[in-house]
Order: structure tokens, then sequence, then C-alpha cells
């Protein structure tokens, strides 16, 4: 996916405050506004990667086994995967929504994460018992990025889930 903004202009304003002398009266004026225009025209859209792919494979395992004249049901192994490109999590190249961070600094390289379930189906499809493992590799990567420095003093940043895993049972009446 190729995208950029067609065209996206922002005006800020910011306010110098001029410092007081010890002992002066106040200067006059005491602040001045300074406006600024920054043009994003011809960035890429935000969390928008060039290239990204996801995938899955599964695979039914009859179990042949009898128990009780009954047959136990079904395995299925299943793996998935995805893969994103570099990302950008802001309107100026990931510099910062003020331009003033260096290229990339409000983005994401290039991650894969991998997922892998087995689920056991019972004979008459009623029941299912599901062990899971999502992003098994454990792979740390931004979800999202703000640059809140000019008015909190903060840049945020949002990592997605670590590796997590569990059990779903499900039962079908």
């Amino acid at each position: 996916m190729e995208s950029e903004y067609e065209e996206f202009v922002v005006r800020f304003s910011d306010v110098f405050v001029f410092p007081k002398q010890r002992g002066e009266p106040p200067p006059d004026p005491p602040s001045v506004i300074i406006p600024r225009e920054f043009d994003y025209t011809g960035n890429t859209l935000i969390a928008s990667p060039n290239l990204s792919m996801a995938g899955s494979m599964e695979y039914r395992i009859p179990v042949r086994w009898l128990v009780g004249g009954r047959g136990l049901g079904t395995l299925t192994p299943r793996f998935s995967f995805s893969w994103k490109d570099e990302m950008l999590y802001d309107a100026c190249g990931g510099r910062g929504n003020r331009c003033n961070f260096e290229e990339g600094f409000f983005g994401q390289d290039a991650f894969w994460v991998f997922n892998a379930a087995l689920t056991w189906t019972s004979e008459n499809e009623m029941f299912t018992l599901t062990g899971w493992v999502h992003n098994f590799l454990d792979e740390h990567y931004k979800s999202q990025s703000f640059d809140l420095s000019r008015g909190l003093g903060v840049i945020l940043d949002v990592y997605a889930d670590p590796r997590t895993y569990g059990m779903t049972a499900t039962f079908a009446f």
C-alpha cells in the first residue's frame, strides 16, 4: 500500500514569554505569539506500512482410537503469522507533531508475530478445547506512539501484548 496525504497543512501558535528581570517591571508586552505552519503534504499516512502480510495453516487430524465404542474426535494444530513493514505514527515522517525529532523516532521497524494453537473437537462437535499462544516469540513492538512533548512534556509509546497463552473451552448445544 502506498499512502500519502494529498493536502495536509497545520497551523500552530507558540507563545514565547519574556523572562522578567529581577527588580525591573515586567517587559511590555510580556509575551509574543509566534505563528508556525507545518506542511505534511506528501508524507505517509499514520500507521500505514508499505507492505504487510498474514497467513495461517491448519490441519484436521482424526483421532482413530475408540473409547466406549465412540471416537475421540479430531485434533487441529494451527499456525498463523503476520508481518508488517516499517510504520510511522505521526504525520511528519515519525519526527513528532512539530517535526523536531529525528526521522522515525515515532515509528516502528518491520516485525513478525507468530501464533499457535491446538484444538481438540469432540466426535459430535459439541465440545472443543483449544490451547493457544499468541506472539509466541515474545516480539516487542509499538502499536502506537504519541508526541505529547509540547503540552504535557510526555512521549507516550503503546506496546502490543507480549507473549500470551491460555485455553478456551466451547460447548455448543
